[in-house]
């Protein structure tokens, strides 16, 4: 073999090796970023893990901004808002208990300035009791309106 042909298969042998370095793929961080044609914004490191695992676009819809630290009553997050949700980052839990979801509808409720109250005390009606029970919902969160309407919303999201 002459020393040009050499040198050529050396050439080609680095520069295959070079293309086969550049196509490793990206760290575990990068590959874990969700981008839609959609939005402008992303998803990316453990919401993208929670959204998916969780799911997804049917559950949560797509992002409506990046996520941003937020100041809350108990601290500042790493927060995420979506279509349908709200994601807060609590480093401080565990997984999966590390990713949690806003209180939207309390949010809601303190906005009209109605903060919810705990279900009453009294007993329900029979066929109010029974109907809760048989959806197997333990808790609900009581708003009374203005006009001195009491609305109960049970685990399930039914209104009563």
């Amino acid at each position: 073999m002459s020393s040009t042909v050499r040198r050529l298969v050396l050439f080609c042998c680095a520069a295959l090796l070079a293309l086969v370095g550049l196509s490793a793929p990206a760290p575990a961080q990068a590959q874990n970023r969700l981008c839609f044609a959609e939005v402008p914004d992303c998803i990316e490191g453990r919401f993208a893990e929670y959204w998916q695992q969780n799911g997804g676009l049917p559950v949560f819809g797509y992002p409506i901004g990046p996520a941003t630290p937020q100041t809350y009553s108990n601290g500042t997050f790493l927060t995420q808002w979506f279509q349908r949700n709200r994601f807060e980052l609590h480093p401080e839990n565990a997984r999966p208990y590390d990713v949690l979801l806003g209180r939207l509808g309390d949010d809601r409720l303190r906005q009209l300035g109605r903060p919810g109250r705990p279900c009453p005390k009294r007993r329900l009606p029979i066929r109010l009791a029974a109907s809760i029970s048989a959806r197997r919902s333990i808790s609900c969160v009581t708003s009374s309106s203005p006009t001195g309407r009491t609305t109960v919303l049970t685990s399930m999201g039914a209104l009563v």
